[in-house]
């Protein structure tokens, strides 16, 4: 894949090795970027710039171009990347991703009634296929039902496009209705532990909404299927859509200003875990 223009690189000759800061020993540079002849025309990533961080997940820079961008090794980018992630998740996620109370839960509800007129919505739920470089798995256990190695990211979201619940992790051919079946939101929802709001005598139960694909549950709504349906079905389609659709679109957001989700993503099971996570939290 070409390499990207990187920002701050220039065809005006840079200054002598000799007059450039020395690197900061916790940082080894790669053989390529170690010759004392060799100049260049960036500082060493010193421990705390890890901003290339930002250049790898807005721009979807391969990590070789950012690694030789900051003149460090590849094996260094690719340990930044994987410790800088996880620890955004780790400091970021119970911030932005608290367990939901029954208030919060009534809060989403009057939202996508405002906003969407669907009334006691507890929120939009879809899986995303993430594409990645086929892990070193057993048995091409990665390939979904495209022939394509991917993990899934499954979500639930607010009417603002705001994630509630974010998992990830599931490297099998299974489609998302499996997925989430297996997740631990899909788990909390069959045994009852999401502390969900209860409704009155005569009032409307509180759902989440889902797609066709998805099973139709007491608690998760699904569209009518068919065509040429009577006309009350047809607007309850249409109403039910365009609230499920908001989880599609936070999906969109997210891959639009995250371009590392935009293409396959090269890196351990465990840092494809760490990076797709940190972007979730980091949508809020």
């Amino acid at each position: 894949m070409a390499s990207t223009p990187l920002p701050g690189t220039s065809d005006t000759p840079s200054p002598a090795s000799s007059d450039l800061e020395a690197p900061d020993s916790s940082y080894t540079p790669s053989p390529a970027t170690s010759n004392q002849d060799t100049p260049r025309s960036t500082p060493p990533l010193q421990p705390d710039n890890e901003h290339s961080l930002d250049i790898y997940l807005a721009s979807g820079i391969n990590q070789k171009d950012v690694a030789r961008y900051f003149s460090v090794g590849n094996s260094t980018i690719c340990k930044i990347i994987r410790e800088v992630c996880l620890a955004i998740w780790d400091v970021l996620g119970p911030v932005f991703l608290p367990r939901p109370t029954p208030h919060h839960w009534k809060r989403v509800t009057e939202e996508f009634g405002n906003k969407w007129n669907f009334p006691h919505c507890l929120g939009a739920i879809d899986g995303k296929p993430i594409p990645i470089h086929k892990p070193n798995l057993p048995g091409s256990t990665s390939l979904n039902d495209k022939k394509t190695s991917s993990t899934i990211l499954m979500a639930v979201t607010d009417a603002s496009y705001r994630f509630i619940y974010l998992d990830i992790g599931t490297y099998e051919k299974e489609n998302a209705v499996s997925v989430f079946a297996q997740s631990t939101f899909g788990r909390a929802l069959e045994d009852g532990s999401l502390l969900l709001p209860q409704s009155g005598d005569g009032e409307l139960p509180y759902v989440f909404v889902a797609n066709e694909a998805f099973p139709l549950k007491p608690q998760l709504m699904t569209p009518y299927s068919g065509y040429n349906l009577p006309e009350e079905k047809a607007m309850f389609n249409y109403h039910l859509s365009q609230a499920q659709r908001v989880v599609e679109s936070a999906f969109g957001v997210m891959v639009t200003k995250w371009r590392i989700l935009s293409q396959p993503i090269i890196g351990k099971p465990e840092t494809v875990d760490c990076i797709v996570k940190a972007v979730g939290v980091l949508q809020m």
